[in-house]
């Protein structure tokens, strides 16, 4: 039997999920990617933490990094993103 879905729609409900973990968090997709920057005052760490904790609780796959910037992603952090979506898209 086939998949249901494609890779694109694969790749694109993680794209969708990872931006906003805790909404879906009840119908939760397998993966979730979270960089998070440990001195963000927009958004605090304590959020990004809390997301993971939920998630993990409702059974997702959570992939956890903390940077030392504020309200942006670091150079480790893109290659972070990259590499777990190239992952994912193989695993899909």
């Amino acid at each position: 039997m086939a998949k249901p879905h494609s890779h694109r729609t694969c790749a694109a409900r993680s794209a969708v999920q990872v931006s906003t973990p805790l909404h879906s968090a009840q119908n939760a997709f397998p993966r979730y990617l979270i960089v998070h920057g440990a001195h963000d005052e927009a958004v605090p760490i304590e959020r990004a933490r809390e997301a993971r904790l939920v998630l993990e609780s409702r059974g997702a796959s959570v992939e956890y990094h903390e940077h030392r910037v504020g309200h942006k992603v670091s150079a480790q952090g893109m290659q972070e993103i990259k590499h777990w979506i190239d992952k994912t898209w193989r695993e899909c």
